[in-house]
Parts: C-alpha cells; structure tokens; sequence
C-alpha cells in the first residue's frame, strides 16, 4: 500500500483542534479536495496526536516556524526505485510558504507542483519513441508548452504501466 502512495502528491495538513485557524483552512480544504478530484491526496494530521519532540512537522521548523495550521506537499520522485543505489525514491517536500491559505492558493499550490513525467517529442525523437516495444504509449498533441492537470496526474498516477509523451 505505501509504494502505491508513492503515485500521488500528498498535501499534508497539520493542525491543532483548538485553533479557529486550523478550523477555517480545515474548511477551505474540503473545497480543494472537490476541486482536484483524485489527483493529489488531502491527509489531516492532528498535532495534539504526537508527541511533538518525535513528531517534526509538529514542532517548531524552518518553514512554518510553530504557529498552524501547517501545509506540506509532498510530489512523487521520477523514478520509485533507484536501482544504483538500491533504494526507494522518497517524494519531494514542497513547504507552503504563502502566508494566506485560502481555497484559490492551496489549489494553485498543489496544482503547479504535480509534475509533467511525459517525454517531450519532435520530429527527430517520435520515430524512436513510438518503435520502442518497452510499453503501451499515450501522445498528447498540444499547442500548450506545459500539459493540462489531468495529463500531468495521469503521468504521475501510471509512469510505470504507460509511455507518456507530448507533441508540440
């Protein structure tokens, strides 16, 4: 289950129940997690769970200092299994360093930072490209420079099944 996890970009929430902070991005939250629709994870984790010495993103950090609600986004690495090293690729951690956290900035948040893992083509590398047998393939033809979400979702949701790859 946690390699599957490794497919998607994961947005956590860290917050305390106490704080009216924390209950008002709680809510802002319920209208992104509509929004992205299965292409990033929302995970809440309640601070007051943990012990905070044990428990980094709880305490005090670089990033949002000690006051919460706290945003992390975690963005799945490109490759899982680094086979030189031999061993698992973590997911890149992305602080929110914005200062509000409304619905529009988380979305864009999570949004911008969901990577492309298609391959550029042109006309030198197409030909290559649809010869290789390794896998089943999926062009996207667009006048756009960086695909839409959904493409973007779907290279991090399924890089290791299919060969993405975007025509200009």
């Amino acid at each position: 289950y946690l390699t599957e996890l490794l497919r998607f970009t994961i947005l956590q929430f860290y917050y305390l129940p106490e704080s009216s902070e924390s209950k008002r991005v709680a809510e802002e939250l319920i209208k992104v997690n509509k929004r992205i629709d299965q292409l990033a994870i929302i995970a809440a984790i309640n601070c007051e769970d943990f012990d905070p010495p044990n428990f980094k993103h709880c305490r005090q950090n670089e990033y949002g200092g000690d006051s919460f609600p706290k945003l992390r986004l975690f963005v799945p690495p490109e490759k899982r299994y680094n086979s030189k090293e031999r061993e698992i690729k973590r997911h890149f951690d992305v602080p929110y360093t914005e200062k509000e956290m409304t619905e529009n900035k988380i979305f864009k948040f999570i949004t911008t930072n969901i990577p492309n893992k298609s391959t550029s083509l042109d006309s030198y590398t197409i030909t290559p490209f649809l010869n290789s047998d390794s896998m089943n393939k999926v062009i996207l033809f667009t006048d756009k420079y960086f695909p839409g979400l959904i493409f973007r979702g779907l290279t991090c949701n399924f890089y290791d099944k299919l060969l993405f790859a975007t025509v200009h």
